[in-house]
């Protein structure tokens, strides 16, 4: 459960110290390093409507290998850094514990905050304007980005694992144009964080 309840603990911030695709176990697609530069990344993310993508542990990537978005974890302040062409962000930990995130944007702006579930899956993106942004799961497992209010569909995530699942944008709302590349990767970034806080857990029978 992507709750409150599912702290972000010492004891799991252990496992939480940076990762860059050197470190990942498997590397299918060459040279998917972790990048930081908007300038690394061929397309935008509003031109991949429509398009499935393969979501990994260090971000995302067109089905025939090519970057679209890195995603670097992190421990302590600043949990996730997000970058695609249009721009880089931040998740930082609004409270030591918790599902309570603040989003900044690359030179400091804030952007919004994500804020984890107290009894069900799943989260709420707010962003400064004040629209919001729903991170739910289905019943069948799969994850889905909707606009609160209207459920106006941005992406589906579909599959279980950081290894296994891939991302499809479906519509990019008006009311989030401007930030629709930071909320579908702060969805995702939420989805990797907790693949790699209950990875070690269940190695170790937890």
């Amino acid at each position: 459960m992507l709750g409150v309840r599912d702290e972000l603990s010492e004891e799991h911030e252990q496992h939480m110290e940076r990762r860059t695709y050197e470190d990942e176990p498997e590397q299918p697609e060459a040279g998917a390093a972790v990048q930081r530069r908007p300038t690394d990344f061929p397309i935008g993310m509003k031109a991949l409507v429509g398009e499935k993508l393969r979501l990994k542990r260090y971000g995302l990537a067109s089905m025939s290998g090519e970057r679209v978005a890195s995603i670097g974890l992190y421990g302590w302040g600043t949990v996730a850094e997000m970058v695609c062409a249009d721009g880089a962000w931040c998740l930082k930990k609004r409270r030591k514990y918790g599902w309570e995130l603040v989003i900044e944007s690359g030179d400091g702006r804030h952007v919004g905050w994500y804020f984890g579930r107290r009894w069900v899956p799943g989260g709420c993106i707010t962003l400064a304007g004040g629209a919001r942004v729903d991170l739910r799961r289905s019943l069948s497992g799969s994850w889905k980005l909707q606009v609160v209010g209207t459920r106006q569909r941005i992406a589906d995530i579909r599959g279980y694992g950081s290894s296994r699942r891939s991302l499809t944008i479906r519509s990019i709302p008006t009311e989030i144009y401007t930030e629709a590349e930071v909320v579908v990767l702060t969805g995702c970034a939420v989805l990797i964080l907790w693949d790699s806080i209950r990875a070690p857990m269940t190695a170790g029978g937890g």
